[in-house]
Order: C-alpha cells, then sequence, then structure tokens
C-alpha cells in the first residue's frame, strides 16, 4: 500500500529516481498550512522502529546461540553476540550505494539459503533427533525389563 500511494503521488519517474520515496512523498504533505514537513517525525518513528526490530534481531541470535551451545544463562552471550553484530555492520558495506549494490547481488545468493537450506536441514536434524530419541527411550525400557 505504501509503494501504490508514493507512486500515485510521486510519479513513476520521481519513484524510481529516489532513494527514499516515503521521505519525499511526506515532504508533500500540507494539511491547511498547519501540518506540513512531517518527514522529521516519520524518521523518527522509523529510526526507532529499525531500533527495537534490531533488538530482537540481537536478542534471537543470543537465544539461539545460547541453546546451540547449551549455555545456561543468555545473557553471558550478550556481549560476544554483540561485537559479532558490530564488526558485521561495519565491514558489510562501507557506504549506501555499496550496501544497495551488494543487496542487488549477494541477497539473490544468500536468501535461497536462508529460506530453503537451512530450514530444510534443522527439519531433517528435528526429525533424526526425534527417531533417535524414542529409539534410545524404548531400548532403555526393554533393558529394565
Amino acid at each position: 500500500m505504501t509503494h501504490a500511494l508514493e507512486i500515485s503521488v510521486l510519479g513513476e519517474n520521481i519513484y524510481s529516481r529516489s532513494t527514499f520515496p516515503l521521505l519525499s512523498t511526506l515532504r508533500l504533505v500540507n494539511i491547511m498550512d498547519f501540518i506540513q514537513r512531517m518527514d522529521a517525525l516519520v524518521l523518527l518513528a522509523m529510526i526507532i522502529g529499525v531500533f527495537f526490530k534490531m533488538t530482537m534481531y540481537g536478542y534471537a541470535a543470543m537465544a539461539i546461540a545460547a541453546d546451540v551451545f547449551k549455555v545456561k544463562e543468555p545473557q553471558r552471550l550478550a556481549y560476544p553476540v554483540s561485537i559479532v553484530i558490530l564488526f558485521a555492520s561495519i565491514f558489510s558495506a562501507w557506504s549506501f550505494p555499496e550496501h544497495n549494490e551488494e543487496g542487488l547481488t549477494d541477497v539473490h545468493l544468500l536468501k535461497p539459503i536462508f529460506d530453503l537450506t537451512i530450514p530444510v536441514l534443522l527439519l531433517l536434524v528435528h526429525l533424526l533427533r526425534r527417531k533417535w530419541s524414542k529409539s534410545y527411550a524404548a531400548r532403555v525400557q526393554a533393558d529394565q525389563r
């Protein structure tokens, strides 16, 4: 819906050339010559939203790492996970144009891995663990009899 609104307000030509079409659209807002230039307010809301989203991603990475490495207190992984996120964000792209270029090329290579390969491998590991745990439990019960 946002993209449709932006195209209808800006037109296809400006929309396709704009780096941030939402900000270009918000600069045109004028309600009764009183509410104008809402771009600062919306940009602040977007920054806060991205902050919370990235915080949840970091927490999820910490919780998953704690589960994988069998750490009793996930809080102990806060610094290592934060340092990995910091260096990954620093070295991923040095500028916005480089970030866009990587997004156009690298994401097409990584998306199938994260969307298909990893979930299928996790499903296989889950099924194998469930099968082995049932057969192990059955052997233990048979040995106890």
